[in-house]
């Protein structure tokens, strides 16, 4: 993308997997006086500066927006390069990998942060207690929560509400890779987050990474689409209480295991009131409505899966792909078709060490395809 004088290149929402072998892997700036707001720029590349945004011309601007995973081979700028006489405003950016703000020429004016500085204040009130807890109500604060989180504040028994509904696009909370996890109490108020995330990544969803935290009345749309351990709410939890989740996204693997709506791997977690209706479709195993694969003494009570889920490889389940440990099922419905290359149950795809199944159903709609097992229930038990 070009912006020639008096231009401005806004709105574009995402932009993302450009490749220039030159200047700006997405946008070179042109002109006096053109500005760049409003954009999130991830995973584009350049061969000689700016792998996002170059920018050489007095008067320009560059503002809100988010800088993520951009690369620049030659090292001027994995983010933006700027090579102008201090005319060029940078204005409430994110850079929200590390990535490098570098400027042959300083800036007009820098109001820009990246990983590794300050902690931000992202909240619009409250003292994150149970009475007053922090609130989010914009796209703008949430990429903020999330910064912080993947900067290392796991907000350890703080309370965080939503009070809107909002969109946003590439930014999990918190980072598994890096052990950088969510550990609050998050409370979406029973309103809608419209989450849009096709990074072709690993550990992806609404958060990355939970340990000891609460993710309550919220539901999730969208799209979320990566490789290994991928889902709608949460890639990764570790005792951790998810109640009335509502993961409405479609969920996709692109050539991996571990994918599930609400989380992929989970571990002595407690699900409640949690309903899937997005399309999970695994790359290879281990796929769930609910669960990809749960570990440890795990509770799934008046759980409902109503989309379809599909795994080319083995173990596909309505609420669960593959139960490694105990696991105990109350009041749960499978309400759509499970597909699998080996095994596809109702509740479970492969149970290993048990299950406590009470009052579960698998209506008509719940049809299992599979190349070796299928059954209403449990699929396969391997003891």
């Amino acid at each position: 993308i070009s912006c020639t004088a008096g231009a401005s290149s806004h709105n574009f929402d995402t932009i993302k997997k450009n490749n220039y072998n030159s200047w700006g892997g997405a946008v070179c700036v042109r002109g006096y006086n053109a500005k760049v707001q409003r954009c999130d720029f991830y995973d584009n590349y350049a061969n000689c500066y700016g792998g996002a945004v170059y920018s050489g011309w007095s008067g320009s601007s560059i503002e809100n927006c988010s800088f993520y995973a951009n690369r620049c081979q030659d090292g001027y700028g994995n983010d933006v390069y700027l090579d102008a006489d201090s005319g060029i405003d940078v204005k409430n950016c994110m850079f929200l990998s590390g990535g490098k703000y570098s400027a042959g020429k300083a800036a007009k004016s820098w109001t820009g942060n990246s990983v590794g500085m300050e902690k931000y204040n992202p909240f619009s009130g409250g003292n994150g207690t149970k009475d007053d807890p922090y609130t989010i109500t914009n796209a703008g604060q949430w990429k903020l929560f999330a910064l912080n989180v993947i900067n290392g504040e796991t907000y350890a028994g703080k309370y965080i509400d939503l009070t809107a509904d909002i969109s946003i696009a590439y930014v999990p909370v918190g980072k598994y890779g890096d052990k950088k996890a969510f550990k609050g109490i998050f409370n979406g108020n029973n309103h809608t987050v419209h989450y849009l995330d096709c990074s072709e990544s690993y550990d992806r969803g609404l958060f990355s990474y939970c340990i000891d935290a609460t993710v309550k009345n919220v539901r999730v749309t969208g799209s979320v689409r990566g490789t290994i351990t991928i889902a709608g709410i949460c890639a990764v939890s570790n005792n951790c209480i998810f109640e009335n989740c509502i993961n409405d996204a479609d969920v996709t693997s692109i050539n991996d295991s571990w994918v599930g709506g609400i989380s992929a791997p989970s571990t002595n977690c407690n699900y409640i009131h949690c309903t899937n209706n997005g399309t999970i479709h695994g790359g290879k195993d281990i796929v769930g409505g609910i669960a990809g694969n749960v570990y440890g003494n795990t509770l799934f009570t008046d759980c409902r899966n109503n989309g379809a889920i599909y795994a080319p490889g083995d173990n596909a389940g309505g609420m669960i792909g593959e139960a490694t440990d105990f696991v105990t099922l109350k009041r749960c419905v499978n309400n759509a078709r499970v597909d699998a290359g080996r095994t596809a149950g109702g509740m479970i795809g492969c149970l290993r060490k048990g299950a406590d199944i009470r009052s579960c159903i698998n209506t008509e709609n719940g049809e299992m395809h599979a190349g070796t097992y299928a059954a209403g229930m449990i699929a396969y038990v391997d003891k």
